[in-house]
């Protein structure tokens, strides 16, 4: 019988304009902790071949990816964070909510969330 999961996990990111992505990363970080786990025995039986977790390479492309872009944007406030959630929450649901309540959502990611990067402002624009 196969274990139930628990929990999911996603990357959420966003900028001053709102949620731009939310990425389910929970199976490819379930692989990748698979390939590390049972490497050690690939290993043994083939000493001579070289294996690699290419779930792992993956999430490192693409969290790689979202944080080139926020660097290159840094006039959009970009913030990037890793959030654990039930396990009975989907990506379509953090995205109604995200769209009900933007700032309550933001505040409970910054609060519960894993920071990837934050390019968060700090200060309010000066009107003349």
């Amino acid at each position: 019988m196969a274990r139930r999961k628990k929990e999911r996990r996603f990357i959420a990111m966003w900028c001053s304009e709102g949620l731009e992505s939310l990425i389910d990363i929970t199976d490819k970080l379930d692989a990748a902790n698979n390939f590390e786990r049972y490497k050690i025995f690939d290993i043994i039986q083939n000493p001579d071949e070289v294996k690699t977790n290419q779930a792992m390479a993956e999430l490192n492309r693409m969290l790689l990816g979202l944080t080139m872009r926020a660097r290159a944007n840094t006039q959009r406030h970009y913030e990037i964070y890793m959030v654990v959630t039930p396990n009975n929450i989907t990506a379509n649901d953090l995205t109604a909510m995200f769209n009900a309540n933007p700032q309550g959502m933001v505040d409970l990611f910054r609060e519960k969330g894993v920071k990837i990067h934050s390019d968060r402002a700090t200060s309010k624009p000066l009107i003349v």
